[in-house]
């Protein structure tokens, strides 16, 4: 899976290899088993009883986009989770957290095949398994939300944008006998294509941002080619336009125009005040990598920022660039939505692609044995950093596999002495008796069981916060 004198397929792209349709089975499989074993043996948690709700009742949840109880988000993650809890069974936690699996194994398959085209297949292999075993995307793709599709879909808007400036530059320079000659594979369909699927992204929360790092990227790149292209620049422009018109308009569609109209004054959601900028962006390096210590977050990430300037000194600026835009770009407009919603770094979820795909490069770099290194030593210093990038991140991952974001028999626990005692009522949604397996007979008949309203959620101490305004645990006598 060497980069070394890569062959390159009539359409300009690298070959696909035997060396590296195996690379794809060996990470599709690794990202397969991280994804898929154990998925529904945890209890689900806070926001995933958000996506069985709208799972549950698709048309009048999902439907409401400027109300309160809107999720803010496309419908197409509910839909497939509905799809899937048919097939797999209402109530099970595994069947809320397939569609991400899924799409968490694809944003594998799509970085690789991305990466392996444009750059590669040495840089795909390496990128691909980081992200593979990346405990920040396993997360998220051992979870009922829809952060995977985010990923996914972004990879495929970064492979059509990136084919359409390529085509466009490369029927601009033919002759117009060749012209005549080349099938026309690009042509207005694939632009309504992808203002299409533009649209339908844009409403997976931030992919809005997406669509704003593919506009300004395009810009750029018809920028580039006006110059000795007229014709390829103009035409790359009216795509920049149009990723501009979809991105203005996704706003309006999601309800988070308001968030960003708003930024000046915004209100903090649930009595929370957002971090300091500064400390978002930090908690943002530290997160992608695994939850590590500052100082090696920004170790990796430069390491990250090394690989994407091989990249741009070996020529493939282009793919360095739509990279770093399409996976940074939901900062354009994170901090706006953090004031009037709350901050987490999973908002700016798709950094993880650019990071994996820069410490790909710079591994597939090394382990070819860069200044007359040994091609041996390189590719051990390879290894040492990726076993050590995934030893500093073990406790990150530990957990994704084996502690519960919030586990109803813990979270209770607390009150148990009291309950012992018959001096409190617990309320107790409806959901969780089924998505957890929680039953009341857990305390005996010594303390009386609410069976609360679908809207109740159990967050912790009762009046603190969030949890006040949802879950209460009651003294007798007191309304409820």
């Amino acid at each position: 899976m060497s980069d070394a004198k890569a062959t390159t397929s009539c359409g300009g792209y690298n070959a696909f290899t035997p060396g590296a349709k195996w690379g794809l089975v060996i990470v599709v499989l690794i990202a397969a088993a991280t994804r898929l074993i154990g998925l529904g043996s945890l209890d689900v948690w806070m926001d995933e009883v958000y996506s069985h709700d709208a799972s549950s009742d698709l048309l009048p949840k999902l439907l409401r986009w400027e109300t309160i109880s809107n999720e803010s988000s496309s419908p197409l993650p509910f839909i497939e989770q509905k799809f899937t809890r048919r097939v797999f069974g209402e109530e099970s936690p595994l069947s809320l957290r397939l569609p991400s699996a899924m799409h968490g194994i694809a944003t594998v398959l799509f970085l690789y095949l991305i990466v392996g085209c444009c750059v590669g297949w040495g840089a795909a292999f390496w990128a691909a398994l980081l992200l593979a075993i990346n405990p920040f995307a396993l997360e998220w793709s051992r979870e009922g939300r829809m952060y995977t599709q985010w990923t996914a879909a972004t990879l495929l808007l970064i492979a059509l944008a990136y084919e359409a400036v390529r085509w466009t530059r490369a029927r601009s320079a033919l002759s117009e006998e060749e012209v005549k000659s080349q099938p026309i594979v690009l042509n207005w369909r694939w632009w309504l294509t992808g203002m299409l699927f533009m649209l339908v992204h844009a409403m997976n929360v931030m992919g809005t941002m997406t669509i704003g790092g593919i506009g300004l990227w395009l810009g750029l790149m018809g920028l580039v080619e006006f110059k000795s292209r007229p014709r390829a620049g103009f035409r790359i422009l009216l795509g920049s336009a149009l990723a501009t018109f979809v991105y203005l308009c996704s706003w309006g569609l999601t309800g988070i125009a308001k968030a960003l109209m708003v930024s000046g004054a915004a209100i903090p959601a649930r009595g929370f005040t957002p971090p300091v900028f500064s400390d978002q962006l930090l908690g943002f390096l530290r997160q992608v990598p695994g939850q590590v210590p500052t100082i090696i977050a920004i170790i990796l990430w430069l390491l990250a920022i090394v690989g994407l300037g091989v990249l741009v000194r070996n020529g493939r600026w282009r793919i360095a660039l739509l990279l770093t835009l399409g996976g940074l770009a939901a900062w354009l407009g994170f901090p706006a939505v953090a004031k009037s919603h709350y901050f987490a770094p999973k908002y700016v979820y798709t950094g993880v692609l650019t990071y994996c795909a820069g410490l790909g490069v710079l591994l597939a770099w090394l382990s070819r044995g860069p200044f007359g290194l040994p091609a041996n030593a390189g590719r051990a210093i390879a290894v040492v950093l990726l076993v050590g990038s995934a030893a500093v991140a073990w406790p990150y991952t530990h957990a994704v596999f084996f502690v519960p974001k919030m586990e109803i028999r813990k979270a209770i626990a607390p009150v148990q002495k009291h309950a012992v005692k018959g001096d409190v009522f617990i309320l107790v949604p409806d959901y969780y008796e089924s998505l957890n397996g929680y039953k009341p007979y857990r305390f005996g008949d010594a303390v009386t069981v609410i069976r609360g309203p679908k809207e109740a959620r159990y967050g912790g101490r009762p009046g603190g916060g969030y949890a006040g305004r949802h879950e209460t645990m009651l003294a007798p006598g007191a309304p409820h």
